[in-house]
């Protein structure tokens, strides 16, 4: 993936979906076999003033909406709430399109904000650009000694 492939910005209210592994559904295994169930969630943009409040700003993050009792993909109220999603962070969070073959990975997320109901993400685009300047030397590393 080159810089030049990840989209800069989305629009709000645009359709994208998360995949992970969330920490209930994956109990530690015994032995050396990994049982894995992921979890997918449908989340839509979240509107551009939900980002001040968080100190964020939509070039660099990516907010969706995450509310735990009202979930995009199913948008009846719940009768209990969905789980914290505890063990997504480090998931991507992905552009929907209109086929599954151009869906694009957009963002990496960080972490839930329940107080606004949105899960907080780090774009690609900086992270792509971070490491294509530390590869051509642009960007230099420090190393602490502890």
């Amino acid at each position: 993936m080159t810089v030049n492939e990840v989209e800069i910005a989305e629009t709000e209210g645009d359709d994208y979906y998360v995949i992970g592994f969330r920490a209930e559904d994956n109990p530690q295994s015994k032995g050396n076999r990994v049982l894995s169930k992921a979890s997918v969630y449908g989340v839509k943009g979240a509107t551009t003033e939900n980002y001040s409040p968080l100190g964020l700003s939509p070039a660099t993050h990516l907010l969706v909406g995450f509310d735990l009792v009202t979930m995009h993909s199913s948008p009846t109220q719940r009768e209990e709430p969905e789980f914290q999603p505890c063990g997504l962070s480090g998931c991507g969070v992905w552009r929907a399109t209109p086929s599954v073959k151009t869906d694009r990975l957009v963002a990496i997320l960080i972490e839930h904000s329940e107080t606004y109901n949105v899960v907080v993400s780090t774009r690609l685009h900086g992270l792509i650009t971070a490491l294509d300047d530390y590869v051509e030397g642009k960007l230099i590393v420090p190393i602490v000694d502890t």
